[in-house]
């Protein structure tokens, strides 16, 4: 009766029973749910009542105190003793929307950090990752341009979540990106900016305007191809057109080379002869080592993301992969992967898969190139079906690496 019903007092009774030792804690959650439909104002002087004495057994104080605490105003914790429960709330929330909601309510900027390594994680869910990279660029956006412009390996996978929020506020963070002159984040931002309709049509705008360069073209129009947006799709056919396939003829959009089922056997076929990825790549003990190794390919990619890779090289380059270029002081220059560096020697590996070992005295200058070492226009090579064969047989390779 008491937590069906609506009255004055009934958000003081409810709030009773859930402290009651004797309600379970599976009890307290139903309790929980019934006080949102109670005046709110009523709900929160309740729980702020009742807070600070709060006690119970160790499952029910882990499960209820954050939500408890959801349930107050965020200038209850101006009081000492709520913000000691709040903060604790937070312990017990960690890595879950909840305890972004604790951080947003009570403007916990201390907990941003945590937040921002939440949404760089590569194990957070993408729902989870983007509501936290959208809550740290409400609250300081310089935790998220710091941590894009650092160089760190997570920085593509905030870059994603960025794209996933796809609000305003993420959106022309990443245009100002792609507009910044940062090439190895260039085309990350391209890739982060198509993740949602809005970033899609704000990629179309920049398009128009010239602001794609270099391979960002290509890198858009895979992007773009590969989202569901059939509008979005239509208006991108024309300025950034799939690549072209063997024989002058577009590839059809990459939401239809997705669900076109491929000849795995014929696939291998293609890897080692048309595609001529054997020359760069291993899969088990076939290939050369100068790219990426592909064992096991299949279990670490979707298959939207071979594509991509395939059709827009530069669009993700890779950590420890990137291409170098070395420049002698005889004008000479060496362009390939960077296989070691000492105070004695340089050693580029190129995509012949021949290494070039330099004196590191005669080299003036050692760039990182925004472009990857795999041919940009490999899809010419090939035909459609044959694009979708060497798919489907990387994606049948599951064997570790």
């Amino acid at each position: 009766v008491v937590w069906r019903s609506r009255g004055r007092q009934s958000p003081e009774w409810i709030v009773d029973l859930i402290a009651d030792p004797a309600v379970p804690a599976a009890e307290g959650l139903s309790l929980l749910r019934a006080l949102d439909f109670q005046d709110r104002g009523r709900t929160a002087a309740a729980v702020r009542t009742m807070l600070p004495a709060f006690e119970a057994d160790d499952e029910k104080h882990r499960v209820l105190l954050p939500h408890l605490v959801l349930r107050l105003e965020a200038a209850d914790a101006a009081d000492p003793a709520i913000a000691s429960r709040i903060d604790e709330a937070t312990r017990l929330a960690t890595g879950g929307d909840v305890m972004l909601e604790l951080v947003r309510r009570f403007d916990l900027r201390g907990k941003l950090p945590y937040v921002l390594a939440l949404a760089s994680g590569t194990a957070t869910p993408d729902p989870l990752a983007a509501t936290a990279a959208g809550l740290v660029l409400e609250k300081d956006a310089r935790l998220v341009e710091a941590a894009i412009s650092g160089g760190g390996p997570e920085r593509e996978r905030l870059l994603v979540a960025v794209g996933i929020r796809g609000d305003r506020r993420c959106r022309d963070l990443l245009a100002r990106t792609i507009a910044s002159g940062d090439e190895p984040l260039r085309p990350m931002a391209v890739r982060a900016l198509a993740r949602s309709k809005g970033g899609a049509e704000t990629l179309l705008g920049i398009a128009k305007d010239g602001g794609l360069t270099g391979t960002l073209p290509q890198v858009a129009a895979v992007a773009i191809a590969a989202g569901p947006w059939g509008d979005v799709r239509k208006a991108a056919a024309d300025l950034l057109p799939m690549p072209q396939s063997k024989g002058g003829g577009t590839l059809p959009p990459l939401a239809d080379l997705v669900k076109r089922k491929g000849d795995p056997a014929k696939g291998r076929g293609v890897f080692a002869g048309a595609g001529t990825c054997g020359k760069c790549h291993v899969v088990g003990t076939e290939g050369h080592a100068v790219g990426p190794n592909l064992s096991g390919i299949g279990g670490k990619l979707a298959r939207e993301a071979i594509y991509e890779a395939i059709l827009a090289p530069s669009a993700a380059i890779s950590h420890s992969y990137e291409t170098w270029t070395a420049i002698l002081g005889d004008g000479r220059a060496a362009t390939g992967l960077l296989v070691s560096k000492s105070p004695e020697q340089i050693v580029i590996r190129g995509a012949d898969g021949i290494d070039a070992t330099l004196a590191a005295g005669e080299v003036e200058e050692l760039v990182r190139q925004p472009v990857s070492l795999m041919p940009a226009d490999l899809a010419a090579a090939l035909t459609a079906d044959e694009l979708v064969d060497l798919v489907a047989w990387l994606e049948s390779q599951r064997a570790a690496n």
